[in-house]
């Protein structure tokens, strides 16, 4: 949901109906009218943690001893990125 407030047009009508529902229905102003830097922190999900979900998956699954060291990586980043919020 948090890639629509930056790139509404990648996503079907359906999934843009359903983002619109939620910030009416709950009155969420930011996700509404995201400041700049929310859409900075998106952008971060976007083109770090996303990808890095899928290496995760992968890893954990085939119990990769590779997912130390990204993964706290990823949790300094993770935690970090929940400072402004």
């Amino acid at each position: 949901v948090d890639g629509q407030a930056i790139l509404p047009s990648l996503y079907p009508a359906t999934l843009r109906e359903l983002y619109t529902t939620y910030t009416t229905t709950f009155n969420d102003t930011l996700m509404a009218t995201p400041p700049l830097w929310l859409k900075a922190l998106i952008c971060c999900e976007l083109t770090f943690q996303l990808p890095f979900f899928f290496y995760a998956v992968w890893a954990l699954l085939s119990k990769s001893e590779s997912i130390r060291f990204p993964g706290l990586i990823y949790g300094a980043h993770t935690a970090t990125t929940m400072v402004p919020v």
